[in-house]
Formats: structure tokens, sequence, C-alpha cells
């Protein structure tokens, strides 16, 4: 990310603009004052411009690639890099979502291990992990916790489905963000198996917490296509509007148990915020 002051008459101006194949520069002309108050008020000024811009043109919010190159899986990618509405970024190799470990080679574990992992999350059903256990090299070198998640029924729609999945993992959900408020817990690889469903519905709320805009979230679910797996915007888009029937994803939280100072620290643990002059990144 780059930024620069350029002159605009007798007042300075912020440009704020990030990398990416798409790239546009927000322009934000406020007079400089030594007062804190004003600065506070200009730089608020400077954020409604930048997000109306933003509204109005349709560019989204860059998220570059986050891919983790693994012998043995297709799915597994971090959400490091990630940008929020407030100026946030995810912290990089903090989380990284897979689809399941069962083939992964020496390398794919000295990879991961590389990365400081701390502690795997499976979230699929027992009797898929007495199928395909995670690889011995993985399991036995972090904490290894299962956290079963529901299933598909017998749904008519995939959006049904997702609703059903969801609506009847509550006290799984309840208890992954326990896990993820504990920062010792941290960086952590959570996966199911095939790295879509589940992983997918976690990974939307995890972004909804940290104020990740709804594109975002749907791009990074639709990534999923890229390992040839079916995924469409609005099985995902079903869920965030379900979360929003609760008033909003810290309100669910608490409806399903997690606790204040849980999403709280789980916030704390999983964002960046840059201490430069705030900028807004978008591709």
């Amino acid at each position: 990310v780059m930024h620069r002051l350029v002159s605009c008459k007798h007042q300075k101006c912020f440009c704020g603009f990030s990398g990416g194949h798409r790239a546009i520069c927000l322009h934000a002309c406020y007079p400089v004052s030594k007062n804190p108050e004003e600065r506070q008020r200009t730089s608020a000024m400077r954020m409604w411009i930048c997000v109306g811009f933003w509204w109005l043109s349709g560019v989204t919010f860059s998220q570059g690639d986050r891919t983790i190159d693994l012998d043995a899986t297709q799915n597994t990618r971090q959400l490091g890099g990630m940008v929020t509405f407030h100026n946030g970024i995810v912290k990089q190799n903090v989380l990284i979502r897979s689809d399941n470990l069962h083939w992964l080679s020496a390398r794919d574990c000295d990879r991961l291990m590389a990365l400081g992992l701390k502690t795997v999350v499976d979230v699929r059903s027992l009797e898929e992990v007495e199928a395909w256990p995670d690889a011995d090299c993985i399991r036995g070198a972090v904490r290894y916790l299962h956290i079963p998640m529901s299933t598909f029924g017998r749904e008519p729609t995939m959006v049904d489905a997702y609703l059903h999945l969801f609506r009847n993992s509550s006290a799984s959900i309840r208890e992954f963000f326990g896990v993820l408020a504990d920062v010792e817990n941290l960086p952590l690889l959570y996966h199911c198996q095939l790295g879509k469903d589940r992983a997918g519905i976690l990974s939307a709320l995890i972004l909804r917490l940290l104020n990740v805009p709804d594109s975002a979230i749907v791009e990074d679910y639709l990534l999923s296509r890229q390992t040839g797996y079916g995924a469409e915007a609005d099985w995902i888009q079903a869920i965030l509007r379900e979360v929003d029937s609760y008033g909003g994803i810290d309100a669910y939280l608490l409806s399903i148990g997690v606790s204040a100072e849980a999403i709280q620290a789980v916030k704390d643990n999983l964002l960046q915020i840059p201490s430069s002059v705030p900028i807004w990144s978008y591709k």
C-alpha cells in the first residue's frame, strides 16, 4: 500500500491506493489542523468520501493471492491480508482454511510448521475423521481439536442445505470461536473435507466479525471454484442474511453463547490496525 501528500491549492490532500491488477486513487482534500478533534473529523470525512466513491463505482476490496501451496490439498489458503471497512487488515498467517489433511506429505507438514502453526481444528464428522484421519506428521506436531459441525440433510436446495448446516451447528460454532479467543491457539488451521462448505461458513462468520465487506467474503468463498468444486454466491449470502436476522454478527454470537469478552478477544487476536494515516484499499 502506498500513500502520498499532494498539494490542493492551500490545503493538503491524502491519496491512498493499493496494489493489484486494478487500482484507483481516492482523493480527499482537507485543511491541515493542529487540533486533534478537527483532525479526527477530517479523518472521518475522508472515510465517508472513500466509502461513497466505492459504493457508486462498484470497485471491490483487494484480496491478493493468499493460497498456501501444499502437495496434498487443493483448497488451502490463509485469510491474512484481507482489508476491513475500518482500515483494519486481517493478520498474516494466523488463520488458515483448508480441505482435509489426510494425504499431507512431509514437505506439506514442514511448510505448515514453518508458519508457526499451533492448532488444527477439524470440523468434519466422526465418520469422516475415522475414514480420512489427518496425517500423523501434522496431528502429532500441533494441538488437534475435533469440533464436528452438522452435515447436510435432505434439503431441496443448496441454500436450504447451508441454512440447515448453519442452524444445527451452534454449539460447534460457539466452541470454535472460544478457541479463536485464546491467542495461545494461534496460528490455527481449520478444515472440513473439501474446504468449502463448513470451512466456508466459518470463514464467512470470522470475516463478518472482523468487518470485512460482504463482497470480499463472497469472493473468498468463490475461490473454491478454482479447485473444481461447485460454489454459488447465494449459498454463502444466505448465511450472511441469516446472521443479519439476529441483528448482526456480534448479536448472533452472543445468542449462541459466545461471551462479549471472547468476541472482543477474537477481534484483537486476528485484526491488525495500521498506525499510519488512514487509507482504504481497493482493486
